[in-house]
Formats: C-alpha cells, structure tokens, sequence
C-alpha cells in the first residue's frame, strides 16, 4: 500500500454550498443545426478521497434544470 493511499481521507460534500454544471456542446455532421445546453443541480451527497484522484457524487435528477433559457425561446 503507498503511503499517499493510507493518508486518504474521506470527506463529504457540502451540499449547501455546490452545485453540478453538465454542459453539452453540438458536434458531428448535424452540429450547425444544434445548440449548446447546460444543465445544473444541488447535490444530493457525495465524498471526496484526498488520497486518491476519486469524487462520488449523487444528484437528485428531479432537480435537474437547464440554464440556457434561450432555447426555450
């Protein structure tokens, strides 16, 4: 076991505080007739291992709305 491994530390999320972004960029063939979107959400929960290069996190996709207003338009 290396030595960064057994000094991880699991930490949670703070949920009040972050939000997840996904943003979906048009590409391929069809890309000029498609557009860009981003969409966000409160995290439910997750975890953070200091030790090793891994976040877990949960999203309630209920929650899910998009930012882009203008395509609603």
């Amino acid at each position: 076991m290396s030595a960064a491994f057994a000094r991880s530390e699991q930490r949670p999320v703070d949920t009040r505080t972050y939000v997840i972004t996904i943003h979906f960029s048009k590409a391929g063939v069809l890309s000029t007739f498609g557009h860009d979107h981003a969409i966000t959400a409160l995290i439910a929960h997750g975890r953070v291992d200091s030790g090793a290069p891994e976040v877990e996190l949960f999203v309630n996709t209920a929650a899910l709305e998009a930012r882009d207003q203008k395509i609603f338009d």
